[in-house]
């Protein structure tokens, strides 16, 4: 799967979150990604302060 491959190294998977919510998803249809798109700019306009 290319998902492992991109995202396992030699001693195992990589410790980054964002990595282990793309290694949980089975599938990635166009509703998955828009979702987590929109997941992750909530995120960035928590983080820089923006709403």
């Amino acid at each position: 799967m290319k998902k492992q491959k991109y995202f396992t190294t030699k001693t195992g998977v990589s410790n980054f979150a964002l990595t282990t919510q793309v290694l949980m998803e089975k599938e990635w249809t166009p509703e998955v990604i828009n979702k987590r798109q929109e997941q992750l700019i909530d995120k960035l306009k928590q983080v820089w302060r923006l709403q």
